[in-house]
């Protein structure tokens, strides 16, 4: 891939290119101090990446910019005329996006366009995390919605339906998945913390304190009905070592409870005891 040319193109004669990365939410918004008017005022500032194919030239990176100018009836902007296969052109577009327009990019569409690298040119995660430049594990994140175990869900990108992979945090979709056995409950779950608006923060703590699917979903639910109470919860952090991590351990192993719950009940029993919890009310 090299820079071969750098020119001030009109951008009503330029094309997206199918390799684009964005795919959903491409117009860029009007009105006062939109992308839109900040083009008409200043002009578009930072080059545009494209490629030239059959006399033609393709907007590999800066698609919503070339929008604005097109809207804001801009003569040309500059751009940066690349050689680049199509393996290429996908990490300049997914790169551009990455880190300063994360979160406006659509998950389906980062999903789509990672696994277009991961299926069509056979990279591996790994490689795929070189190229853009960021962590495997964040790959990893990226691809939740095309797992095959959202295949045919509506988190799935080439399916429609109530929810899509937008809807809620990916690190909560990962937890329901890894903590659900068939579709149908991965769906029912999906949609429940969306109705719900658990957090991601209360989906993980569900998924790491429930033993098995039906566990999880009560969780879910105990966690939706303190929400809608509005009790609140205070995060702790403690940490044990010598004799008393190995005194942690044995309550977790003969209780059968994790770890977090284990200290979750100590704490209030100690606190309880010297009087600064009050006790649990008796049933009458």
């Amino acid at each position: 891939m090299k820079e071969i040319d750098y020119l001030k193109l009109d951008p009503d004669e330029l094309e997206i290119d199918p390799v684009n990365e964005r795919k959903s939410n491409v117009q860029p918004q009007k009105g006062e101090n939109s992308l839109v008017d900040s083009v008409r005022k200043k002009g578009v500032i930072q080059p545009i990446v494209v490629r030239e194919r059959d006399g033609n030239y393709y907007v590999v990176a800066g698609q919503r910019r070339t929008l604005a100018a097109q809207i804001a009836g801009i003569d040309d902007i500059p751009a940066r005329v690349m050689e680049m296969n199509d393996a290429e052109a996908r990490v300049v577009s997914i790169t551009e996006n990455a880190e300063p327009f994360n979160k406006s990019v659509p998950l389906d569409d980062r999903a789509k366009a990672i696994r277009s690298l991961h299926d069509e040119e056979g990279w591996s995660q790994a490689k795929i995390a070189e190229k853009l430049d960021v962590s495997q594990p964040t790959i990893s994140r990226w691809m939740e919605p095309v797992h095959p175990e959202w295949a045919g869900t509506p988190i799935d990108p080439d399916e429609d339906g109530e929810v899509n992979a937008g809807d809620i945090p990916i690190g909560s979709l990962k937890h329901i998945r890894e903590n659900t056995d068939s579709k149908a409950k991965r769906e029912d779950l999906v949609k429940f913390v969306k109705e719900k608006n658990i957090k991601e923060s209360l989906v993980k703590r569900a998924a790491r304190r429930g033993s098995d699917e039906d566990d999880f979903e009560e969780r879910l639910e105990d966690i939706s009905e303190e929400l809608q109470d509005g009790e609140e919860t205070v995060k702790t952090s403690v940490r044990f070592a010598g004799d008393e991590a190995e005194q942690i351990k044995h309550v977790m192993k003969e209780y059968g409870k994790p770890r977090d719950e284990v200290i979750e009940e100590l704490t209030r029993k100690g606190l309880q005891k010297i009087g600064l919890l009050d006790q649990p009310t008796a049933q009458q």
